[in-house]
């Protein structure tokens, strides 16, 4: 059965790869993400929401495959940086700066219809997103040692490194030069412990440029 399911797949990519005018692009441009955890304390929820910003950068293969209307295959880097004051010693209250630092693989996988007139076009796209969370860790200088650093990714660490999120955006096309903008939600839980769970929400507004 996976054998057949595989040749299906290739047939399929080989049929699509035939029929599809292809088309690339560059995109990079700003991104937020929010990763919202939520709990139950003596029967009360709470919810916190973490916000750290960044920027992104990829390329994207576009596979159309009737006028207007296109699957787009993208693989981006994207990272995301914080950074924390933090009483250096207890019982002081001198501080040192915490760098929060998080890297990771997106994969986008999107529909997209487009509309044009003249040399400008308009567009949509929905989609899943999936992501490889490479990099997630906190660094700490300490006096006279090297950095504390705490990854969040690993053995006994409270995040799973992978998600996939569902979303989509619009944008706008003039020549070869694109705006765009879109927001997905995590459909998964990335927290390691039973009693908590961890939700992302990711923001991405960019440039790009198609050749």
């Amino acid at each position: 059965m996976k054998k057949m399911i595989l040749a299906a797949a290739l047939a399929g990519a080989a049929v699509l790869s035939m029929n599809a005018q292809l088309s690339f692009s560059l995109n990079a441009g700003m991104a937020d993400d929010a990763l919202v955890s939520k709990w139950t304390v003596d029967g009360k929820d709470k919810t916190e929401t973490e916000n750290m910003s960044g920027a992104y950068l990829g390329f994207t293969t576009s596979y159309e495959l009737v006028p207007g209307m296109a699957i787009n295959s993208v693989m981006q880097m994207k990272y995301l940086f914080d950074r924390d004051d933090v009483t250096a010693t207890p019982g002081t209250t001198r501080t040192e700066v915490q760098a929060r630092n998080v890297l990771s693989l997106e994969m986008p996988l999107r529909a997209s219809y487009r509309y044009d007139s003249g040399d400008v076009g308009l567009f949509v796209y929905a989609g899943p997103v999936f992501e490889i969370g490479l990099i997630n860790n906190t660094v700490t200088p300490a006096d006279g040692d090297d950095p504390k650093i705490v990854s969040y990714y690993g053995d006994n660490a409270p995040m799973k490194r992978y998600d996939m999120r569902m979303g989509g955006g619009v944008g706008i096309i003039y020549k070869h030069f694109m705006l765009k903008g879109g927001y997905d939600f995590g459909l998964i839980d990335r927290s390691n412990h039973d009693n908590v769970s961890m939700h992302t929400r990711s923001l991405k507004v960019g440039l790009g440029y198609t050749f």
